[in-house]
C-alpha cells in the first residue's frame, strides 16, 4: 500500500504486491519458454512456419502476457469523493456515500466491497471483489483491509 494520507481526504492506494511478483514472473516465463522452444525446435523446423503463424504465436503470448498482467495491477485507490479501483481489465468508481461495508473474512481469496443494489427491488448491497486486497499477501492485506475500512467510516 502506498499512501499519501497525512490529511483527511487524501488519496490512499493499495496495490497486490505478492499477485504482481507472481504475475510477472509467470509472464516473465512464459515469455521465456517461447523464445526457447521457437530457438530449441531448429532452423529446418522453424523454417515451416509461415509468417502468419509466427505473428499470431506473438499475437496470442503478448496478450497471454497483458491478460496476466492486468490481474497484478490490479488497484485500489481511495479518493477525496470516490472509491475507484481496478480488477484485471475492468475498472470501477463508487462515491463513499454508496459504499456500506468492505468484507475480507479468513479464507476469502480478495476482499469485496458492499455496494447499494442498483436495482430498487433489493435492499441488500452487492458485493464486488476489490482484487487490490489480496490474502496472498497474509498480514499485509488484513491491514490494508483495516485501513480500507476506516477510510469508508472516515468519508461516507
Amino acid at each position: 500500500m502506498s499512501a499519501t494520507d497525512q490529511g483527511k481526504g487524501e488519496t490512499v492506494v493499495f496495490r497486490p504486491v505478492r499477485l504482481l511478483w507472481m504475475v510477472s514472473v509467470f509472464s516473465a516465463l512464459l515469455v521465456v519458454a517461447t523464445v526457447g522452444i521457437a530457438i530449441g525446435l531448429g532452423a529446418e523446423v522453424r523454417a515451416n512456419f509461415t509468417p502468419l503463424q509466427t505473428v499470431t504465436l506473438l499475437i496470442f503470448v503478448a496478450f497471454m502476457v497483458a491478460l496476466i498482467m492486468s490481474l497484478g495491477l490490479s488497484y485500489g485507490r481511495a479518493e477525496r469523493a470516490s472509491f475507484v479501483w481496478r480488477n484485471g481489465i475492468r475498472s470501477h468508481r463508487v462515491a463513499w456515500s454508496e459504499i456500506k461495508g468492505l468484507v475480507f473474512r479468513s479464507g476469502d481469496p480478495w476482499a469485496y466491497l458492499l455496494v447499494e443494489s442498483p436495482n430498487a427491488l433489493s435492499d441488500e448491497p452487492s458485493r464486488i471483489a476489490v482484487m487490490a486486497i489480496q490474502s496472498t499477501d497474509r498480514a499485509s492485506a488484513h491491514d490494508k483491509a483495516d485501513r480500507l475500512r476506516g477510510l469508508i467510516a472516515e468519508r461516507r
